[in-house]
C-alpha cells in the first residue's frame, strides 16, 4: 500500500480516501493506480486478488457480450483497447484464459489503440469473409 500512497501524495490511508474521491480524477492517474496493483499481483495477496477480479469480470463481460449476439456462434475475434491490456498484459492473458476454460476463447485477439478501430477491424474483417 504504501506505493499507492506515494503514488497518491498520501502520507496515511486515511488521507486516501478524499483523494481517490477527488472530481476529475485523472484517467492517466487511475491507469498509473491500476499498474501499481499489477507489479505488486505475484507477492501480495490483495492486489493478487483486486487483478483476478478484474480479469474474471473482463472474462464475464465478453461471454455476456457473446450471449447477446446471435451471430457470435463459432470461431470470432475479440478487440481490446485500454492502457492494461497490451500484447505482453498479464490480464489479456488471464482473459484469454478463463475464456477458453469457459470453451469461447476468441480464434484471434487485437489490440486496438482505440475502442472504434477495433470496430472497424472487426467490420473489416467480417466484410472480407462474406461471399461476394
Amino acid at each position: 500500500h504504501r506505493d499507492l500512497l506515494d503514488a497518491m501524495q498520501c502520507r496515511s490511508v486515511p488521507q486516501l480516501i478524499p483523494a481517490v474521491y477527488r472530481i476529475p480524477l485523472p484517467r492517466a492517474e487511475i491507469a498509473s493506480l491500476s499498474r501499481i496493483v499489477l507489479q505488486h499481483a505475484d507477492n501480495d495477496p490483495i492486489a493478487r486478488e483486486i487483478t483476478e477480479q478484474a480479469i474474471a469480470s473482463l472474462a464475464l463481460l465478453v461471454r455476456l457480450a457473446l450471449e447477446k449476439n446471435p451471430s457470435s456462434e463459432g470461431p470470432y475475434l475479440l478487440a481490446v483497447a485500454g492502457g492494461l491490456l497490451d500484447a505482453k498484459s498479464a490480464i489479456l492473458r488471464g482473459i484469454q484464459d478463463l475464456l477458453c476454460e469457459s470453451q469461447c476463447g476468441p480464434a484471434l485477439v487485437h489490440v486496438v489503440q482505440a475502442s472504434v478501430h477495433g470496430a472497424v477491424f472487426m467490420a473489416v474483417k467480417a466484410l472480407r469473409n462474406q461471399p461476394a
